[in-house]
């Protein structure tokens, strides 16, 4: 019988292994092997939430600071991919912390229809638990969670090793963390406030509340986001001025956080989740928690996973090739500057790896890629949803059955009454080929799948069947998917652009290693995030601790030629 870590169930043995080891490593700390000796004292995971890989290279010539640091002395993997159909913030924080897919981890959206619980579940709510700072708001945890992550295994085996995740956004910050962190925080926009929710702790530490009363980002009010440089720097990115960002109004420089208000309210600190300050604010919580928990200080390792959610936020606003999108990374270069002397100070560059990469890139705005010569379309969601609910009677009728309260849900794909099954009885099969035929022809599909269609075979005449074969969780992952023609958009919005599709502008990212041993190179060879962790669990001495759906990229991190 196979188990994990979260299973009820051990074979003597395997237990009385495990135990030996939990001794061996709360004495001696975690020994790396392979390439690069001996275990870091710190590995820093910072996930930029939506970097695309050719943000490197479009912005270098004005990088001057963390950002061109980490391009010119890290080792880049230039052909980075995540591997899965749906690339959204939950789906990719999560593959990246556990090594694994979304069909072994469960996290298959932000939300899915959950088919046991019968609703849309949000990935990481929790009625059971409060959030610490406002308890009237919905709880968070990381329940929901099916495979441990790489702070799991670390605690596990190295119980003196401490593990702490940060972000703006609570799911990322859940996700990264695991269910064993020694704390996991993000942002809460009604206040202001780095939080945390009952599941962690039954109060926010000292050091937080400290760091909460300095009131950081109220020096931003009156001051509001404009250029960090002069209007010529800009030139990498389209005029200011571009009718589908934002709401259609706000769309240039200077950006006002504060409304109507005279002093800082709940818009303003919404707001800040919207600008770059955001996360200099994370990254300066970050600095916090490595000086007040004295992570990197001795050899048993540390863990720090941190995500940085407001480029996410300013991507989808003002797209990828807007001014705002390379202001945004112009100061995170600066950030990082910042936090990098940082962590060459207290824990020093010897001592310690860095991980840099992110959750999913994002298409550009339709309209920018029609200017550019490129199909490319913005289709009304709640059109098309019409449409599918027309086909789905019109293909139910011709069986003879009521096909009008057919669909339960939209989310993600679609989900079937079953008692709408229990009519079509012997009919079903009939059904789901027609149904897909006729989805098919309408305009924004390029294909849609039964989970039957699905396959991990790499030769498969569809290539994206494995990226949603990938994604597939029973009871969490819709019935029917939908795969949506490349550069189309569907959405209810009129502004803005997204993510979510296996096409490469949304799976391709960026993966950077650098730190200490690591000499400067590129990796040409394609490689997948689920790897991440299987090469980090190497420096840390757990490369047998758990079956990963990557493999460790240790000798090409480490290689000289």
């Amino acid at each position: 019988m196979e188990t994990d870590m979260f299973g009820k169930r051990f074979p003597q043995i395997a237990a009385l292994l495990i135990s030996l080891a939990l001794l061996l490593s709360s004495v001696t700390g975690c020994s790396g092997s392979g390439s690069g000796t001996q275990a870091p004292r710190l590995v820093v995971f910072l996930i930029v939430d939506q970097m695309r890989p050719d943000y490197l290279d479009r912005f270098a010539e004005d990088f001057r600071g963390g950002l061109k640091t980490l391009r010119e002395e890290g080792v880049r993997f230039p052909q980075a991919f995540h591997d899965h159909a749906f690339t959204e913030t939950a789906v990719g924080h999560t593959t990246i912390a556990t090594g694994t897919f979304p069909r072994h981890h469960g996290i298959v959206a932000n939300r899915w229809f959950d088919q046991k619980a019968w609703k849309v579940l949000y990935c990481t709510e929790d009625q059971q638990v409060q959030i610490l700072t406002d308890p009237k708001h919905k709880g968070q945890s990381p329940r929901n969670l099916l495979r441990p992550t790489l702070g799991d295994w670390l605690k596990e085996h190295s119980p003196g090793s401490k593990v702490f995740s940060l972000a703006l956004k609570d799911r990322a910050a859940i996700l990264m963390g695991g269910k064993h962190p020694d704390g996991a925080f993000w942002y809460d926009k009604k206040h202001g406030l780095v939080t945390t929710s009952s599941y962690y702790m039954d109060e926010l530490p000292g050091w937080v509340k400290d760091f909460n009363a300095r009131k950081y980002l109220d020096q931003y009010f009156p001051t509001g986001w404009d250029r960090l440089r002069e209007p010529e720097v800009y030139n990498e990115s389209r005029e200011d001025d571009f009718p589908q960002e934002a709401d259609g109004k706000d769309t240039v420089f200077p950006h006002s956080l504060r409304g109507e208000a005279t002093h800082p309210d709940e818009h303003f600190y919404e707001a800040i989740y919207g600008s770059p300050f955001g996360d200099e604010f994370m990254l300066r919580f970050a600095r916090q928690v490595v000086s007040s928990q004295h992570l990197g200080k001795d050899d048993i390792p540390d863990l720090l996973m941190i995500s940085c959610s407001a480029a996410d936020v300013i991507g989808h606003r003002f797209g990828p090739y807007s001014q705002e999108v390379q202001d945004y990374y112009l100061r995170l270069d600066e950030y990082l500057e910042t936090f990098l002397g940082f962590l060459d100070e207290q824990v020093g560059r010897e001592n310690y790896r860095l991980i840099l990469s992110a959750d999913h890139a994002v298409l550009p705005m339709p309209e920018q890629l029609v200017r550019q010569g490129i199909e490319a379309r913005r289709v009304d969601e709640r059109t098309f949803k019409e449409q599918v609910r027309g086909i789905v009677q019109r293909v139910a009728d011709r069986l003879g059955v009521d096909g009008k309260k057919a669909i339960a849900s939209f989310r993600g794909g679609l989900t079937f009454d079953p008692a709408f099954w229990k009519h079509l009885g012997a009919d079903s099969a009939q059904f789901k080929r027609l149904l897909k035929e006729e989805l098919e022809k309408l305009e924004p599909v390029a294909a849609c799948y039964w989970a039957s269609d699905l396959s991990p075979d790499q030769n498969a005449k569809d290539p994206f069947v494995r990226l949603y074969w990938n994604n597939f969780y029973p009871g969490r992952s819709a019935e029917l998917l939908f795969r949506f023609k490349k550069y189309w958009l569907v959405t209810r919005y009129s502004h803005g652009t997204t993510h979510g599709s296996p096409y490469d502008y949304d799976a391709h990212v960026p993966l950077l290693f650098y730190g200490a041993g690591l000499r400067p190179h590129a990796v040409n060879q394609k490689v997948t995030t689920v790897d991440v962790v299987p090469t980090v669990a190497q420096w840390l001495g757990l490369a047998e601790a758990n079956k990963w759906d990557g493999k460790s990229i240790n000798d090409l991190v480490f290689q000289t030629k």
